[in-house]
């Protein structure tokens, strides 16, 4: 359950709180509830009722938040359902021949240079540190 949901449900209409009280009494990061108190003002969920110089505002919840939580719900689960059907409808990408030749080449050219590098260690080595 989403924090905007919980606060609309567990606190009764007419309440004022904060962002501090809610921190508290939900046990979340300033960030969470920040957000949340966002949604709920975007969905006018909340009234703010004072906000001093940006370090902390006061929020009153009307009566109908819960129901317009859960409205703002049922239409941000469409959106997410939509979006997940029409991301990739046939499952997962086959890959098709040129990535395939393309992974064995960089497969190829990594293994090149790695015999390379052991044979210039080899060399550095051998010869006292004067190869570069």
């Amino acid at each position: 359950m989403m924090l905007y949901t919980r606060i609309a449900e567990d606190i009764p209409a007419g309440t004022e709180l904060t962002i501090p009280d809610i921190m508290e009494k939900y046990g979340v990061s300033y960030t969470k509830t920040q957000s949340a108190t966002r949604v709920l003002e975007k969905i006018n969920a909340v009234d703010v009722v004072h906000r001093r110089k940006g370090s902390q505002t006061i929020f009153r919840v009307v009566p109908d938040a819960p129901v317009l939580v859960r409205n703002y719900e049922s239409k941000v689960s469409a959106k997410r359902d939509t979006f997940k059907k029409k991301k990739n409808p046939f499952g997962r990408n086959k890959p098709c021949g040129q990535d395939v030749a393309e992974r064995e080449f960089v497969s190829v050219h990594n293994r090149l240079f790695s015999v390379l590098a052991a044979k210039r260690r080899e060399i550095k080595k051998n010869s006292g540190g004067w190869c570069e």
